[in-house]
């Protein structure tokens, strides 16, 4: 939440703050503030980035690691680990690793260079796959939803 708030409050302050026109013999300091502005707004959005893509490198690879370390090692003491959303849950934490691996570095990449980086057949495979894993990320939460929607409705069932 920290982090969507800190982007729009980047990308929205910045016309605010130079809504003036400068004259003429202000525009040197006019361009100036808004260059040095810039460069920390890019340098916060970086940060920004960078921090979401650790803590959700880190969160997945700890999630796809404990859940299944759990699940056999300490099976029968928790039973929600045997319904069939746990599996789900993997794949989502899957998905959300991939697109944390597949989807931020580029743009982590054109915010300090400033510029595409890459060939344009490698930029349209990489927004392919992250568009993909970004689908395939969306339907497992629809999953998770409909799964636990039946373990709610039908206690009989086993997930």
């Amino acid at each position: 939440v920290l982090s969507l708030v800190l982007m729009t409050v980047v990308t929205n302050v910045k016309p605010l703050l130079y809504k003036t026109e400068a004259v003429s013999e202000h525009q040197n300091v006019t361009h100036s503030r808004e260059m040095h502005f810039q460069d920390i707004s890019v340098n916060l959005l970086v940060a920004n980035q960078i921090c979401i893509m650790t803590i959700g490198i880190l969160g997945n690879l700890l999630t796809l690691m404990a859940i299944p370390y759990i699940r056999i090692r300490y099976g029968s003491r928790f039973s929600i680990l045997q319904l069939n959303s746990m599996v789900l849950i993997l794949h989502l934490s899957f998905c959300d690793l991939l697109y944390n691996l597949i989807g931020f570095p580029p743009f982590i990449q054109a915010y300090l260079a400033k510029e595409n980086v890459f060939h344009e057949d490698v930029c349209y495979f990489v927004g392919l796959v992250r568009n993909l894993v970004a689908t395939a990320d969306f339907n497992t939460i629809a999953a998770i939803a409909c799964c636990v929607a039946r373990q709610n409705l039908c206690r009989e069932c086993a997930g």
